[in-house]
């Protein structure tokens, strides 16, 4: 009875969640061209643009339906070429990939150099095995560093930019 009870009040958190952050007032809102995914973003969060090969930083508001301002540059969609922002999504696999990957090439450092110390003329073995694994260790942390500090890409090439009034 106590474990209905537990699945029952998880599972009434789990949907109010999605019941919190559904789509109300102004934002911008992400279309995946291939499978139709779209992803919204409220209004007042925070971006990093690119656009001709600048840079733009900031929270961004909607000024019409095809510009937004962000910071005091007034951007237009169509110009835009990927935007980055933090989801909760991105926060949490980018985390999700740091931790295990920073594990792993620990891990691998840790067992090349016990290997190099005490296996003698063996220690190619060990250099052979193990540079792989620090390698995708490493790749791994960095990677899940960058999602979890400059969030998600959205490329125009694979998204399309709709403004929410």
């Amino acid at each position: 009875m106590k474990m209905k009870t537990l699945v029952f009040s998880i599972s009434l958190l789990f949907i109010s969640a999605f019941y919190v952050n559904a789509q109300t007032g102004a934002g911008l809102q992400f279309m995946n061209y291939k499978n139709g995914k779209t992803v919204f973003i409220k209004e007042g969060a925070r971006l990093m643009i690119k656009k001709e090969g600048k840079k733009f930083k900031g929270n961004f508001k909607v000024i019409s339906d095809q510009q937004i301002l962000l910071n005091t540059d007034t951007l237009s969609l169509l110009q835009i070429q990927e935007i980055f922002t933090r989801t909760g999504y991105s926060q949490i696999s980018g985390a999700g990939m740091l931790l295990p990957g920073a594990f792993m090439g620990a891990m691998g450092i840790s067992g090349l150099i016990t290997m190099l110390a005490e296996a003698g003329g063996y220690a190619i073995i060990g250099v052979v095995l193990l540079s792989p694994v620090i390698a995708a260790g490493i790749l791994m942390s960095v990677k899940g560093a960058q999602l979890w500090h400059r969030g998600k890409r959205f490329g125009s090439y694979k998204w399309a930019y709709v403004l929410k009034n």
